[in-house]
Protein backbone atom coordinates (compact mmCIF):
# COMPACT_ATOMS: atom_id res chain seq x y z
CA UNK A 1 0.00 0.00 0.00
CA UNK A 2 2.79 2.43 0.75
CA UNK A 3 4.12 1.52 -2.88
CA UNK A 4 0.81 3.18 -4.28
CA UNK A 5 0.91 6.12 -1.90
CA UNK A 6 4.01 6.78 -3.43
CA UNK A 7 3.02 6.86 -6.97
CA UNK A 8 -0.05 8.92 -6.05
CA UNK A 9 2.35 11.52 -4.42
CA UNK A 10 5.06 11.35 -7.29
CA UNK A 11 2.47 11.56 -9.91
CA UNK A 12 0.87 14.85 -8.13
CA UNK A 13 4.29 16.34 -7.61
CA UNK A 14 5.02 15.34 -11.53
CA UNK A 15 2.07 17.35 -12.44
CA UNK A 16 2.75 20.21 -10.83
CA UNK A 17 6.51 20.78 -11.95
CA UNK A 18 5.89 19.19 -15.56
CA UNK A 19 2.30 20.32 -16.12
CA UNK A 20 -1.16 18.39 -16.89
CA UNK A 21 -0.44 16.90 -20.35
CA UNK A 22 1.97 14.77 -19.64
CA UNK A 23 0.70 13.69 -16.38
CA UNK A 24 -2.73 12.59 -17.86
CA UNK A 25 -1.30 10.67 -20.47
CA UNK A 26 0.69 8.85 -17.95
CA UNK A 27 -2.84 7.94 -16.15
CA UNK A 28 -4.54 7.45 -19.39
CA UNK A 29 -1.81 4.72 -20.08
CA UNK A 30 -1.39 2.85 -16.95
CA UNK A 31 -5.31 3.12 -16.57
CA UNK A 32 -5.30 1.15 -20.18
CA UNK A 33 -2.93 -1.54 -18.33
CA UNK A 34 -5.14 -2.18 -15.52
CA UNK A 35 -7.92 -2.55 -18.01
CA UNK A 36 -5.97 -4.98 -20.36
CA UNK A 37 -5.20 -6.82 -17.32
CA UNK A 38 -8.28 -6.68 -15.98
CA UNK A 39 -9.72 -8.41 -18.52
CA UNK A 40 -6.68 -10.96 -18.99
CA UNK A 41 -7.69 -12.24 -15.11
CA UNK A 42 -11.35 -12.09 -15.98
CA UNK A 43 -10.85 -14.14 -19.18
CA UNK A 44 -8.70 -16.77 -17.06
CA UNK A 45 -10.34 -17.59 -14.19
CA UNK A 46 -13.39 -16.21 -14.25
CA UNK A 47 -13.24 -13.63 -11.42
CA UNK A 48 -11.29 -10.69 -10.84
CA UNK A 49 -10.19 -10.24 -7.08
CA UNK A 50 -7.62 -7.48 -5.86
CA UNK A 51 -5.04 -9.95 -5.26
CA UNK A 52 -5.27 -11.65 -8.99
CA UNK A 53 -5.29 -7.94 -10.47
CA UNK A 54 -2.33 -7.28 -8.41
CA UNK A 55 -0.58 -10.53 -9.46
CA UNK A 56 -1.52 -9.48 -12.86
CA UNK A 57 0.07 -6.11 -13.23
CA UNK A 58 3.09 -7.55 -11.68
CA UNK A 59 3.20 -6.28 -8.11
CA UNK A 60 6.19 -7.91 -5.99
CA UNK A 61 4.79 -7.35 -2.91
CA UNK A 62 1.48 -9.94 -3.67
CA UNK A 63 2.53 -13.46 -2.82
CA UNK A 64 0.87 -15.90 -4.54
CA UNK A 65 -1.29 -18.46 -3.06
CA UNK A 66 -0.15 -21.83 -4.17
CA UNK A 67 -3.01 -23.50 -6.97
CA UNK A 68 -4.35 -26.52 -6.18
CA UNK A 69 -6.84 -29.09 -8.53
CA UNK A 70 -9.62 -30.34 -6.87
CA UNK A 71 -10.24 -34.11 -8.31
CA UNK A 72 -13.14 -35.55 -7.56
CA UNK A 73 -15.76 -38.11 -8.92
CA UNK A 74 -18.35 -36.30 -10.91
CA UNK A 75 -20.03 -38.52 -13.77
CA UNK A 76 -23.07 -40.09 -12.53
CA UNK A 77 -23.21 -38.43 -9.75
CA UNK A 78 -26.57 -36.06 -7.95
CA UNK A 79 -25.44 -32.78 -9.46
CA UNK A 80 -26.65 -30.88 -6.19
CA UNK A 81 -24.53 -33.67 -3.77
CA UNK A 82 -21.37 -32.73 -6.28
CA UNK A 83 -21.52 -29.22 -5.98
CA UNK A 84 -21.56 -29.25 -2.41
CA UNK A 85 -18.88 -31.33 -1.95
CA UNK A 86 -16.78 -29.74 -4.05
CA UNK A 87 -17.84 -26.15 -3.06
CA UNK A 88 -17.02 -27.96 0.57
CA UNK A 89 -13.42 -28.87 -0.58
CA UNK A 90 -13.02 -25.33 -2.41
CA UNK A 91 -13.75 -23.86 1.32
CA UNK A 92 -11.42 -25.84 3.16
CA UNK A 93 -8.70 -24.96 0.97
CA UNK A 94 -8.82 -21.45 0.61
CA UNK A 95 -8.81 -21.34 4.40
CA UNK A 96 -6.02 -23.21 4.03
CA UNK A 97 -4.00 -20.59 2.22
CA UNK A 98 -4.69 -22.06 -0.92
CA UNK A 99 -5.82 -21.02 -4.44
CA UNK A 100 -8.62 -23.88 -5.76
CA UNK A 101 -9.51 -24.50 -9.31
CA UNK A 102 -12.76 -26.23 -8.76
CA UNK A 103 -13.66 -28.19 -12.19
CA UNK A 104 -17.00 -28.36 -11.28
CA UNK A 105 -17.34 -24.58 -10.88
CA UNK A 106 -15.22 -24.07 -14.16
CA UNK A 107 -18.22 -26.27 -15.90
CA UNK A 108 -20.56 -23.90 -15.29
CA UNK A 109 -18.33 -20.90 -17.74
CA UNK A 110 -19.10 -23.64 -20.47
CA UNK A 111 -21.35 -25.09 -22.70
CA UNK A 112 -23.87 -27.55 -21.43
CA UNK A 113 -23.88 -29.76 -24.15
CA UNK A 114 -19.99 -30.18 -23.88
CA UNK A 115 -18.36 -34.24 -24.23
CA UNK A 116 -17.18 -36.00 -21.18
CA UNK A 117 -13.80 -35.89 -23.22
CA UNK A 118 -14.22 -31.97 -23.80
CA UNK A 119 -14.91 -31.51 -19.88
CA UNK A 120 -11.23 -33.55 -19.65
CA UNK A 121 -9.08 -31.51 -22.09
CA UNK A 122 -10.48 -28.42 -20.05
CA UNK A 123 -9.91 -29.88 -17.11
CA UNK A 124 -6.40 -31.26 -17.83
CA UNK A 125 -5.57 -27.92 -18.66
CA UNK A 126 -6.42 -26.24 -15.78
CA UNK A 127 -4.30 -28.97 -13.61
CA UNK A 128 -1.66 -28.50 -15.14
CA UNK A 129 -1.34 -24.21 -14.41
CA UNK A 130 -1.56 -26.18 -10.65
CA UNK A 131 1.05 -26.11 -8.12
CA UNK A 132 -0.77 -29.07 -6.30
CA UNK A 133 -3.79 -31.72 -6.80
CA UNK A 134 -6.22 -32.45 -4.15
CA UNK A 135 -7.66 -36.28 -4.80
CA UNK A 136 -11.55 -36.45 -3.05
CA UNK A 137 -12.64 -39.18 -1.23
CA UNK A 138 -13.95 -42.34 -3.73
CA UNK A 139 -11.78 -40.63 -6.19
CA UNK A 140 -10.13 -44.49 -7.44
CA UNK A 141 -13.96 -44.87 -8.75
CA UNK A 142 -13.80 -42.36 -11.02
CA UNK A 143 -12.04 -42.54 -14.33
CA UNK A 144 -11.42 -39.29 -14.78
CA UNK A 145 -9.70 -38.83 -11.49
CA UNK A 146 -7.49 -41.33 -12.05
CA UNK A 147 -6.28 -39.35 -15.51
CA UNK A 148 -5.70 -36.90 -13.60
CA UNK A 149 -3.96 -38.75 -10.82
CA UNK A 150 -1.95 -40.32 -13.60
CA UNK A 151 -1.03 -36.80 -15.35
CA UNK A 152 -0.03 -34.83 -11.80
CA UNK A 153 1.92 -37.52 -10.65
CA UNK A 154 3.65 -37.23 -14.24
CA UNK A 155 4.31 -33.64 -14.29
CA UNK A 156 5.80 -34.07 -10.25
CA UNK A 157 2.86 -32.61 -8.74
CA UNK A 158 2.47 -32.88 -4.77
CA UNK A 159 -0.83 -34.98 -3.76
CA UNK A 160 -2.71 -34.30 -1.33
CA UNK A 161 -5.66 -36.92 -0.13
CA UNK A 162 -8.73 -36.50 1.50
CA UNK A 163 -9.45 -39.85 3.02
CA UNK A 164 -12.13 -40.39 5.72
CA UNK A 165 -12.08 -36.43 6.94
CA UNK A 166 -7.98 -36.85 6.99
CA UNK A 167 -5.86 -35.29 4.66
CA UNK A 168 -2.70 -36.57 3.94
CA UNK A 169 0.21 -35.18 1.42
CA UNK A 170 2.41 -37.57 -0.77
CA UNK A 171 4.90 -36.42 -2.56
Amino acid sequence: MKDIYKKIEDEAMDNLVNGPQRTTARILARERKYREAFNRVLQRDGVVTAESLSREMGDPEVKRRPRIYISGPISGLDDIIVRADFQRVENELISRGYDPVNPVAEADRHPEDQTTHQHMKRDIGLLLTCDYIYMMRRWTHSKGCQVEFEVATSIGLPVIFEENDKTTIFE
